[in-house]
């Protein structure tokens, strides 16, 4: 009886470790460098803000936020339903981000026909 007991106590400790672990926040550097993005959860839809931008006035655009309202798909490795802003040409589009491993992202922004693709790095 002690066993199934213990056995109980370590399934469930094992399992919230698990749940608490989410392989999308942190911060991310896009592939060309030009800028980080700090990705986050608040009520249960992620989020993403920038908190460093390689440009003449980075003050423009640090804290902005750029993802609006992501959900996370039953895989766990897909976040969609939201949106990106890119603050240089002031346009909203579709986003979906994909989780390669722990440390890479693929983006996939849609725009009518057009989409684009990037990839970002997890920042360590």
């Amino acid at each position: 009886m002690k066993k199934i007991i213990a056995l109980i106590i370590i399934g469930l400790y094992s399992n919230s470790k698990l749940k608490a672990q989410d392989n999308f926040v942190g911060n991310w550097i896009t592939e060309d460098s030009l800028q980080i993005i700090n990705i986050y959860v608040e009520d249960s839809n992620y989020y993403g803000k920038i908190i460093y931008k390689k440009v003449t006035h980075p003050k423009d655009t640090e804290n902005k936020i750029v993802l609006i309202q992501m959900k996370k798909r039953g895989n766990k490795k897909i976040l969609y339903g939201g949106t990106y802003f890119d603050w240089n040409i002031k346009k909203e589009y579709e986003a979906k981000l994909i989780l390669k491993d722990t440390n890479t992202i693929y983006f996939i922004g849609y725009f009518g026909i057009f989409n684009i693709n990037k990839v970002w790095y997890r920042v360590q």
